[in-house]
């Protein structure tokens, strides 16, 4: 029998990191994940059944009904914008304009310098607050039922926006398919979440079968909150980001930003002499293939870039590095 000591079992080699080109021909426009879909379906069915047992909307609304819907509906805002058609971020525009025609000549500036913008949730609550006189709650009552004759607006908002301002019933869809349309699109950003974790799911699978852990939240080696840290917080061998985006937003700067930021921290810490922790950033959706600048700059920041495709790719990094 041979009892010989056997020789260290030797380390993979560490990939290549793809090259920009070979990242732009496997990334992926859309991620089509049935999990997702049955799941963004069966959400749409459960608001959707809601909307049909409430039974809203016969005849055209009175005050009373579009404060009552306001109060006691979830997302009633919202729901509303959906049955004008009018854009949450135009809308609370709107709001912008109203409170400025409403307030003091004094007050006007103060509120641009001082106050940013309310957003939709803002909004809802300031209807909310007093619900046994608000003026605030009245005056957008009036505006989402009559908005388009409302003297003040008639001086300020063009007839394109202001036109839409009336609220002739609370019933949400004429047909099945209008609502699932309007539900749909109110809920794009649940969906684009959806995906966004279904993705973080397949980096966690890669790193499970490659019998290793991880950790989320704040990483204090590189001073920033890190999507997934291999094997641990504590010293975090591989940090791992996730972005995935199928739509393009001024935010994508910033994300690249942060990348950048965190991979210099990163090499700040090997020119002390840390060259044993590495940063895989995994990227992909046509938004960011949209955004080809940005793209670059992510790509650029980080020691090896991949995406939904050549996410396998991941645990040859993890075995060649742990």
């Amino acid at each position: 029998m041979n009892n010989l000591p056997q020789p260290p079992k030797q380390k993979p080699s560490l990939p290549s990191k793809l090259t920009f080109n070979e990242y732009l021909c496997s990334a992926t426009i859309f991620l089509y994940d049935l999990d997702v879909e049955g799941k963004f379906n069966a959400q749409i069915e459960s608001e959707a059944n809601q909307i049909r047992s409430a039974n809203i909307g016969h005849g055209r609304p009175d005050a009373g009904d579009v404060l009552d819907f306001l109060l006691n509906q979830g997302d009633a805002l919202k729901r509303i914008l959906g049955i004008l058609r009018i854009p949450q971020e135009k809308f609370m525009r709107i709001v912008s304009l109203v409170r400025e025609l409403d307030a003091p000549l004094t007050e006007v500036m103060s509120k641009r310098v001082n106050e940013r913008e309310w957003n939709i949730e803002k909004i809802e609550r300031k209807i909310r607050e007093n619900s046994g006189h608000n003026p605030f709650a009245q005056r957008i009552v009036a505006i989402l039922l009559n908005g388009y004759n409302d003297a003040k607006l008639k001086a300020t908002l063009p007839q394109v926006y202001r036109e839409r301002l009336r609220l002739e019933t609370l019933n949400e869809y004429t047909t099945e398919q209008d609502l699932c349309f309007k539900l749909k699109d109110r809920n794009m950003a649940s969906y684009n979440a959806m995906k966004g974790f279904a993705v973080e799911e397949r980096i966690k699978e890669q790193v499970r079968i490659s019998h290793q852990t991880y950790a989320q939240g704040a990483c204090a080696f590189v001073d920033r909150k890190v999507d997934l840290m291999v094997p641990c917080a504590v010293d975090p061998r591989i940090l791992i980001m996730s972005s995935y985006d199928e739509t393009t937003s001024s935010g994508q700067s910033t994300r690249a930003s942060d990348m950048i930021t965190l991979y210099q921290n990163l090499q700040h810490k090997r020119m002390q002499g840390d060259t044993e922790h590495y940063f895989v950033n995994v990227v992909d959706g046509g938004g960011w293939l949209a955004r080809r600048e940005d793209l670059k700059r992510m790509w650029k920041a980080c020691d090896f870039c991949l995406n939904i495709n050549t996410l396998p790719q991941l645990k040859d990094i993890i075995e060649a590095i742990m």
